[in-house]
């Protein structure tokens, strides 16, 4: 997920806007030097996303070094400072500190960073690297692939809520929202729950057994027709935790082209990409999911204009074309900088580089 949003959508962005663009995955310098000592050439400034400098890696920031071209750190994840270890759910088979270790070196090595969200922007300023925001964005392919998925739509009694986890952490963020969930579905036995992803579901769930639909991992093209025929979309995530607390608004960005409103946890990223109560709801104690949950289940009517508005506001803000000018704009600020490297100590604040 992470490479198909940091990489795969920042490279389509600058073929829109007709800027030449090369992706590449680490592997191939490794098996190919030649490339990577024609790309450090052709390149005005390269980007790097979650790879160690190490071996072919750090040639090519030698390379960029020396030619004075700017090496970009791009995240969208608190997983560069040490401090971040105690706050993170980890179930990979390599070393958490390595993981964290890597990325710290990486964002040394660079001379730039950008990063996904607010916090991130403002860790990274901390680190004394020059930092711009690049909110993530909805690609082409997701947008034809919603468009299609809504089609699956059809008026149904009661309401099918979705939950969709893309990674084996979100077990303390769904805890979030299970008590008044559970509220919720003891007292309306019409309400459903659709969980897409890996998810332990909660022994208190038990109970509603028959009205869980547990599809486990599928690939990330298949969601939108997951999500087709769902009411609504629900985004919890883990208050005062600094790590939660950073993500970027991805759930409220895969739902909200199919037209499903999203009731989500008011971490920064959320708070800035839903208006409570005109694109989606915002809840963070028990009664506040319960009585978002209720307001959404109860009236149709409400709910459906939630999500419509949501649809338009992701065609306005995170539309591929959009977010390629805010793209450019950033690349061309860095660029302008090179020659000038006393300007990096200026720079604009997080706020001032809010594109909503």
């Amino acid at each position: 997920m992470s490479q198909r949003y940091r990489c795969e959508h920042k490279a389509e962005q600058l073929r829109l806007m007709g800027r030449p663009v090369r992706l590449r995955w680490a592997s191939e310098y490794q098996s190919c030097l030649a490339s990577l000592t024609a790309d450090a050439a052709w390149a005005d400034m390269v980007i790097l996303h979650r790879v160690p400098p190490t071996g072919a890696i750090r040639r090519l920031l030698d390379q960029c070094e020396r030619s004075g071209r700017p090496t970009v750190f791009d995240i969208d994840d608190w997983i560069f400072d040490r401090e971040a270890r105690s706050f993170m759910s980890w179930n990979r088979p390599d070393s958490l500190e390595d993981y964290i270790a890597a990325n710290s070196a990486l964002l040394d090595r660079c001379s730039h960073s950008i990063g996904a969200t607010s916090p991130l922007v403002e860790r990274l300023q901390a680190r004394g690297k020059p930092a711009f925001l690049l909110i993530n964005n909805v690609g082409l392919e997701w947008l034809r692939l919603s468009e299609k998925g809504r089609r699956f739509r059809q008026e149904q009694e009661g309401a099918t809520l979705a939950y969709v986890s893309g990674t084996p952490t979100h077990d303390k963020d769904f805890a979030q929202i299970l008590p008044a969930l559970t509220r919720v579905m003891r007292a309306m036995p019409s309400v459903r729950l659709r969980i897409a992803g890996p998810l332990n579901i909660p022994e208190e769930m038990s109970h509603f057994q028959d009205r869980i639909e547990h599809i486990g991992f599928v690939p990330w093209r298949k969601i939108p027709y997951i999500l087709g025929d769902v009411d609504m979309n629900l985004a919890p995530l883990e208050i005062g935790n600094p790590f939660a607390e950073s993500k970027s608004e991805l759930k409220y960005l895969e739902a909200s082209p199919l037209g499903l409103p999203t009731i989500a946890s008011p971490t920064p990223a959320f708070r800035k990409a839903i208006t409570h109560g005109e694109n989606g709801l915002l809840a963070e104690s028990e009664k506040e999911w319960a009585e978002a949950l209720l307001e959404c289940i109860e009236e149709p009517t409400r709910r459906r204009k939630l999500g419509e508005n949501a649809r338009r506001h992701v065609e306005e803000v995170y539309h591929p074309r959009v977010a390629a000018e805010r793209l450019v704009g950033v690349i061309d600020e860095i660029l302008s900088r090179r020659a000038s490297p006393e300007k990096t100590r200026h720079l604009p604040s997080p706020e001032n580089l809010r594109s909503q």
